[in-house]
């Protein structure tokens, strides 16, 4: 029987749920030639142990790996902690246990040994817990760690060690303060909340043995995400007490998720670790200030940063934002804060976030906020509501850059950039050395003009297609597409709910090629004019121009100019960050961010065949489908103009995004 568990989850445990994302890239991090150690991030009980000992798993066929668990020497001064690290690395390294290690010099000279053995080819150190000892201890030991990092350039058996650092408040203070340098050798992962799917699947396991109806379980499922957002531990918590309170031949109560959230507000021990670190750290008005006026979101401000790694705060967009509505009502009152709720009235007028204040021609209003006095709510379990506070959004900003989307259009319609008429250089020759033998050969190939999507799809630009009919409507899918639909009840893009990945001007990621499809149509539709997947060979075009750049800036790498692995983001950027990095038609983000669906199958090679792409029998064609552009995790290889990758029309991945195009310009804009 799968129950909920509110410790960290075994590897194959049935409740492990989500950090696909996270758990790929660090595996490809650990694999990877080592340029940088790893931090791991995330706020309390969010699940770093749990990912962690899933990585381990996922290693154990291509590496060495050592987890170190720090509780179990906690308050060690730095000469035990030392010995303690030398002895369980000597477990996987397979030699006996070292002695005379104490500090950092002796310590290296132990790994230089240990790693020294010809069948470990690379040897991962996973640290977590480092809240557990003393401040000296941690310095000495990263200090240490930093040393051996640079080491590694003249003594290439150093190499082989990937170490990777887990924790939260107290691993960030280490970095950024006690061992300032350290960040400078340290790519960050943040671990965020769960998403939609992952969390409603989470309740649907812990609660499926009950006996009840899969209604009622979805409505828990819904009615919980609500108000915890998919925070992990949460969720096992609420749905852990609502079991626990059952009792044998007796059915659910209709009140048992109200009283099973107003049980863990009364004195979770979770609630109780962040209200203390909240005042061990003195964030008081930082919290109070999150609960009242969230500020813009940027990891510079370092009061913010430290909440979110308390487990309060998290990024929502373009604002920090309390990290779920139970949060919210519990330390408003506490820090004496009504937080707010945002209710969007449902004839508001949707606003494309992506259009700048410059571009309005002066500074955009605040919203509207009206504030209505909250009463008290005895079936809440004696918890009073906060405020409701209704905004209306503004809606004096103009279009984006590009082909200005005329303005008896809707704002969230993609703004278009014409392509000229005529031939250009296709695929890739011999001078590009990093071209694949699928790139070749180059060739010139004339297309007709077209209009193309200035930038990615946005999250904002999705947002109608998810709240209207997108999900629900098979004319917009194909059969195959749709019976996928249906088989795994999709209803959002993969990552739709998660915070890193859903700022309203950052492209949306997690869709597959069967949505991808499904919202040009259902754009189509809206509008009245025809939107489609670009085939191939109008994304090249679009993106290198006519003289066949290897990038949409030319020949030369230019650091600065994309979001790709090398700019260190980890993640999506907004669409418009880097103009720079425009193609020769001002089209934007054709060099990473994010991989970009074509119409055009998998099996399609060079020299291209004009055919039409966008017919029925051709996209009802259940085979793999072309991606272009790169992403936010690849190399400059993979972010060149020439570049192409094939995947499955299913793949739902956080690179993955798409663009749109059409036959003619909108109606009004310029031709």
């Amino acid at each position: 029987m799968v129950a909920f568990a509110i410790t960290a989850l075994g590897p194959t445990h049935a409740l492990f749920r989500g950090r696909e994302a996270e758990l790929v890239r660090l595996r490809h991090l650990c694999l990877d030639d080592v340029a940088s150690y790893l931090v791991l991030y995330g706020g309390r009980q969010n699940g770093k142990t749990s990912l962690l000992l899933r990585l381990e798993a996922a290693l154990q066929s291509d590496a060495r790996v050592c987890r170190v668990d720090f509780q179990l020497i906690k308050g060690a001064s730095a000469e035990r902690a030392f010995a303690h690290l030398a002895t369980r690395i000597a477990i996987p390294v397979g030699i006996a246990a070292a002695a005379g290690v104490q500090d950092g010099p002796t310590f290296q000279q132990f790994l230089t040994d240990a790693l020294g053995r010809a069948e470990i080819s690379r040897f991962v150190l996973m640290l977590d817990e480092w809240g557990a000892l003393p401040a000296p201890t941690r310095e000495a030991l990263a200090n240490a760690l930093r040393s051996i990092f640079h080491t590694r350039l003249w003594e290439p058996t150093l190499e082989k060690l990937q170490v990777i650092f887990s924790g939260g408040v107290e691993l960030y203070d280490l970095i950024i303060t006690e061992a300032s340098s350290l960040h400078n050798i340290c790519e960050e992962v943040y671990l965020g909340d769960l998403g939609a799917t992952e969390a409603l699947a989470l309740m649907q396991d812990g609660l499926k043995h009950l006996g009840l109806s899969e209604a009622v379980v979805a409505d828990l499922g819904r009615a919980t995400y609500e108000r915890v957002n998919g925070h992990p531990y949460l969720t096992q918590r609420i749905g852990r007490t609502m079991v626990q309170a059952l009792q044998p031949g007796v059915p659910l109560p209709a009140n048992a998720l109200a009283d099973a959230i107003a049980e863990i507000q009364r004195g979770d021990p979770l609630l109780r670790r962040i209200r203390d670190d909240v005042r061990e750290h003195h964030l008081e008005d930082a919290a109070r200030r999150l609960l009242s006026d969230p500020p813009p979101f940027t990891r510079l401000d370092d009061a913010m940063a430290r909440l979110e790694l308390i487990g309060l705060a998290k990024p929502a967009g373009d604002i920090w934002a309390t990290r779920n509505a139970l949060l919210a009502e519990v330390f408003g009152p506490l820090l004496g804060v009504a937080p707010p709720r945002v209710v969007v009235p449902p004839d508001a007028v949707v606003v494309d976030p992506s259009i700048s204040a410059a571009d309005a021609g002066g500074a955009t209003p605040p919203p509207e906020v009206v504030v209505h006095p909250s009463t008290s709510a005895p079936d809440a379990g004696g918890v009073t509501p906060p405020p409701e506070v209704v905004v209306h959004p503004s809606t004096s900003a103009a279009p984006p850059r590009g082909k200005a989307t005329p303005s008896p259009l809707p704002a969230w319609v993609p703004p278009l950039s014409h392509i000229p008429a005529g031939p250009f250089l296709m695929g890739s020759s011999d001078a590009d050395r990093m071209a694949e033998d699928r790139e070749k050969p180059q060739h010139t190939l004339t297309l007709p003009d077209y209009w193309i999507g200035t930038t990615p799809v946005t999250n904002a630009q999705f947002r109608p297609f998810v709240e209207g009919d997108g999900y629900t409507n098979p004319a917009y899918w194909t059969k195959v597409g749709w019976a996928w639909r249906e088989q795994e009840k999709i209803v959002t893009p993969q990552w739709w709910n998660d915070s890193p990945w859903n700022g309203a001007r950052h492209p949306v990621v997690g869709v597959s090629w069967f949505e991808a499809v499904a919202y040009c149509r259902w754009l189509s539709a809206q509008i009245g004019h025809e939107f489609r997947l670009p085939p191939a060979a109008e994304w090249e075009k679009a993106a290198r121009g006519r003289e066949g750049r290897i990038w949409p800036w030319g020949n030369a790498w230019e650091s600065g100019r994309c979001n790709s692995k090398k700019a260190r983001h980890n993640r999506t950027t907004p669409v418009d960050q880097y103009p720079t990095g425009a193609s020769p038609y001002g089209v934007l983000d054709m060099a990473g961010n994010v991989w970009e669906w074509c119409a055009t199958l998998s099996s399609k090679g060079n020299p291209y065949q004009l055919e039409d792409e966008w017919q029925a029998a051709y996209l009802e064609a259940d085979k793999g489908r072309i991606r272009r552009g790169g992403s936010w995790y690849h190399e400059q290889k993979y972010v060149r103009a020439s570049c192409r990758s094939s995947y499955d029309p299913r793949n739902r991945d956080s690179n993955s995004g798409l663009r749109v195009v059409s036959h003619s310009p909108l109606p009004g804009s310029e031709s």
